[in-house]
C-alpha cells in the first residue's frame, strides 16, 4: 500500500480528502489501507519550533508494518525494524505486485486467455518528517508490465484491464519505466506547488465504489470506462515528461487544482528534448464533499484544453484498433469535460466527521453506495461524443468479512461517427458494457478478485466480449 500516488489529475484532488490542523492526526496514522498521497497540507502547528527542540512531523502518515505473518499489512514486514526507522526519518519504500488472469470466452476478436503481471516500486523522501525542508516532498516511481494481456482479443476500443494498459507500451515490451519524479512543496495547509514527470490518471478521478484512484487496476473494477471517461486520452498523456500545477484546499470539504501539462506520450521516453511538440493540456478543476441525510457524497468537475496539439496517434496508445481520420491532421485544439458524483446510501457504521479519504482503494465506511460518471467531448477531435457509467458498490456487506469489497459497474461511450476516425473502420454507434467485482481480502497483504465483463465493442466487426478473470494483489 503506497503513500503520495500519482499526481496530475492526481495530489491536488487527492486534497479535498481531511486536513486536520496537524500533519498528521489519529486518523491519517497506521491503517489497514493507508494514504498513498500526501496525507495533509502542512500546518503551522506541525512546522519545527524555533529552538529546534520539537520533533517535525511529516507529511506521509507513518504505516503500521508489524505484525506476524497474516495480520501484518505488508507481507516483508518491517525489515527487523529498519522499514520503520527509515520512515520516521522521511524515507519511505513501497512495492506492489498485480496478477491478473483473463479470458476471452466468447465474441471479441477471437477467444484466448492469458496472464499479465504489473510491478510498481516506490520511493519516497519526506523532507519535512527530516526536518529540512518544511512542507517538502520529492516522489518517484517506477512502473513494469510483464506477460500478455487479452486487450486486443477483447476487440473493444477502450481497455478492458486497466491495469494492462498502463504504462503505454510496456506490456508488450515486458520492462519497466519511470513515470514519476516530481517534487510537491506546500506553502502552507490550504496551498501547495508540484512539477516533474508523472503519471496523471492514479487521483484523476477520485470517488468512493469507483473511479482512477491511486490503486485503479489494482483494486476494484478493471475495465478502463469505470475508473475514468476515456475521452481525456485525447487531451491527457499517461505519463507526462514535464507538468506543473497548483493546488488549493479553502476548505476542509473543498479542493480545487490549475494544471500545465505536456501532451506527448512519454512512458518510455524521457520526453524532454521535445516538449510542446505535440502540444499541452490545461486543467481546471475541483472537488467537494458533503452530507445527504448524514450519509458522506461528493462531486466532482474537471475541465481540458489543449492547444498546439497533434491528434492523429488518437490517444497516444491509451485507446485501441483506431485509425485516425485524415481530418485530424489540420486540428490543433482540442476539449473535454468530465465530473463525478458519489452517495453512500446505507453505512453500517458511525461516520466520522469531516471528509472522507478517496485514495485508499476501498470504501472508507462499510455500507454500499452508488456513484455516477460523466463526459462530454469536442467533436472535432474525439472519437466520443460523450459517456457516461455508474454502479453500485460497498465494503463489509458479508458478516465477519469487513474489508471484502464488491462492485458492479455499466459504461456507455457514444462514438463518433463524424470522420475521427478511418472512415474505412466498421464503427458502431456505441461501445458499452458492465462488469461485477468481488475482492477478497485473505490477509492484510493478499487480496484476490474473481471478475466477470459483458462488453458490446465499438469496432463493428466484432462480437460481444465476455471476459472472465482473477486478479491477485500482494502488497510487500
Amino acid at each position: 500500500m503506497i503513500p503520495a500516488r500519482g499526481f496530475a489529475l492526481a495530489l491536488a484532488f487527492a486534497l479535498a480528502a481531511p486536513v486536520s490542523a496537524d500533519v498528521v492526526d489519529d486518523d491519517l496514522g497506521p491503517q489497514p489501507a493507508p494514504t498513498r498521497r500526501p496525507a495533509a497540507a502542512p500546518s503551522a502547528a506541525s512546522q519545527p519550533s524555533a529552538g529546534g527542540d520539537a520533533q517535525p512531523e511529516g507529511i506521509l502518515p507513518l504505516v503500521d508494518y508489524s505484525g506476524d505473518l497474516w495480520s501484518r499489512s505488508r507481507l516483508s514486514g518491517d525489515w527487523g525494524g529498519v522499514r520503520s526507522d527509515l520512515a520516521a526519518k522521511g524515507i519511505s519504500f513501497e512495492m506492489d505486485l498485480t496478477t491478473t488472469l483473463q479470458s476471452v470466452v466468447d465474441g471479441g476478436a477471437g477467444t484466448e486467455t492469458n496472464v499479465g503481471t504489473s510491478l510498481d516500486l516506490w520511493l519516497n523522501v519526506d523532507f519535512m518528517r527530516m526536518g529540512l525542508i518544511p512542507g517538502g516532498l520529492l516522489t518517484v516511481r517506477a512502473e513494469g508490465d510483464f506477460g500478455k494481456s487479452v486487450l486486443q482479443r477483447a476487440g473493444t476500443i477502450t481497455a478492458v484491464n486497466y491495469n494492462a494498459l498502463m504504462p503505454i507500451g510496456t506490456l508488450a515490451n515486458d520492462t519497466m519505466t519511470l513515470t514519476n519524479l516530481y517534487y510537491t512543496q506546500f506553502l502552507g495547509p490550504k496551498f501547495g506547488v508540484y512539477a516533474g514527470r508523472f503519471d496523471t490518471f492514479h487521483n484523476g478521478v477520485l470517488m468512493e465504489f469507483a473511479g482512477s484512484g491511486p490503486r485503479v487496476g489494482e483494486r476494484g473494477f478493471l475495465n478502463a470506462n469505470l475508473a475514468a471517461p476515456q475521452m481525456v486520452a485525447i487531451t491527457t498523456p499517461y505519463v507526462t515528461a514535464f507538468g506543473a500545477g497548483l493546488l488549493a484546499k479553502p476548505t476542509e470539504n473543498l479542493g480545487l487544482i490549475v494544471q500545465i501539462v505536456d501532451k506527448a506520450e512519454s512512458s518510455l521516453t524521457n520526453g524532454l528534448n521535445q516538449l510542446g511538440d505535440e502540444g499541452w493540456t490545461g486543467l481546471i478543476g475541483g472537488r467537494a464533499q458533503y452530507r445527504l441525510a448524514g450519509r458522506p457524497g461528493g462531486a466532482q468537475l474537471a475541465g481540458f484544453f489543449t492547444w498546439g496539439g497533434d491528434f492523429t496517434d488518437l490517444g497516444g496508445g491509451q485507446l485501441l484498433n483506431l485509425e485516425a481520420g485524415a481530418g485530424l491532421e489540420d486540428e490543433e485544439k482540442s476539449w473535454n469535460i468530465v465530473g463525478n458524483v458519489w452517495q453512500y446510501v446505507q453505512v453500517f457504521e458511525d461516520a466520522p466527521e469531516g471528509a472522507l479519504h478517496l485514495d485508499d482503494g476501498r470504501p472508507d465506511l462499510q455500507g454500499w453506495g452508488v456513484f455516477l460518471s460523466w463526459g462530454v467531448a469536442d467533436q472535432d477531435t474525439n472519437p466520443f461524443n460523450w459517456s457516461i457509467s455508474g454502479g453500485v458498490g460497498g465494503r463489509g456487506l458479508i458478516p465477519g468479512r469487513e474489508e471484502d469489497v464488491f462492485g458492479i459497474g455499466y459504461f456507455y461511450n457514444d462514438l463518433n461517427q463524424g470522420g475521427v476516425v478511418d472512415s474505412a473502420q466498421n464503427i458502431r454507434s456505441a461501445e458499452q458494457g458492465f462488469e461485477i467485482f468481488y475482492e477478497a481480502e485473505l490477509t492484510g497483504w493478499f487480496r484476490l478478485t474473481p471478475d466477470i465483463q459483458v462488453v458490446r465493442p465499438g469496432l463493428g466487426d466484432n462480437d460481444t466480449a465476455v471476459i472472465v478473470g482473477l486478479r491477485a494483489l500482494v502488497d510487500f
